[in-house]
């Protein structure tokens, strides 16, 4: 291409690249724009937060749901309270009666809106932490912690499942006053009855429950 030409086409293509858009064509593309990149990040913060594949399956689902239902019912009230001034409440109750399905929905409903949420078990939880003394462990306990403490929601379920050792409980207790200081937003699940909840939790946390949370029984019968 001789010169002549070359400056002819990159006189071109410096008019294409300049050509104005008309203004709704523009706003139509930042629209696809906008929807796509939050579209990604929905979806990147559902997958970091680790949920089951059965209870997530459920979720993405949306199957049809009786709102008369007490499920329902509870359901609506609990995604109705989060997000605003950080709430620690315990579903609790007979096995089967959908209590994960009501924290995982949550989880959906958190991270649709763009903020992070993780889902984990006690046991879990506890085997984190105690993963990270190991001398070749890549975090920190307080680094393990800290990845608890700081999504939006954290849902942790079966807390009956641990040993209740003064270690246990020490950890247990900084993690969730943490979070009620943060003003954020937890879920707990057991089969344990309410009275056997507050045992397992201890005062101090039940008290900090009862701000707008609390020990909420689910006592309609299982869905299994």
């Amino acid at each position: 291409m001789n010169h002549d030409a070359k400056a002819i086409t990159d006189e071109i293509s410096r008019r294409l690249r300049c050509a104005v858009v008309p203004d709704d064509e523009a706003d139509a593309r930042r629209q696809r724009w906008a929807t796509a990149s939050a579209d990604a990040t929905t979806e990147s913060l559902w997958q970091r937060a680790e949920v089951p594949r059965r209870h997530a399956e459920r979720a993405i689902a949306r199957v049809p749901i009786d709102e008369t239902h007490p499920w329902a019912r509870e359901r609506s009230r609990i995604l109705g309270i989060l997000g605003k001034s950080g709430v620690t409440l315990c579903l609790t109750g007979t096995r089967g009666s959908g209590k994960t399905q009501i924290a995982v929905d949550a989880i959906r409903a958190v991270t649709a809106a763009g903020r992070p949420a993780v889902f984990t078990t006690a046991q879990r939880f506890f085997i984190a932490l105690k993963a990270s003394y190991d001398g070749s462990a890549k975090r920190s306990e307080m680094q393990v912690l800290e990845s608890f403490r700081r999504p939006s929601l954290l849902v942790i379920d079966e807390i009956g499942n641990r040993s209740e050792s003064d270690w246990e409980n020490r950890t247990f207790f900084e993690l969730l006053d943490s979070r009620y200081g943060d003003m954020t937003d937890t879920i707990l699940t057991c089969n344990l009855e309410p009275q056997e909840v507050s045992a397992n939790l201890g005062p101090s946390i039940v008290s900090r429950m009862s701000e707008g949370g609390g020990i909420i029984r689910c006592s309609w019968p299982s869905f299994r």
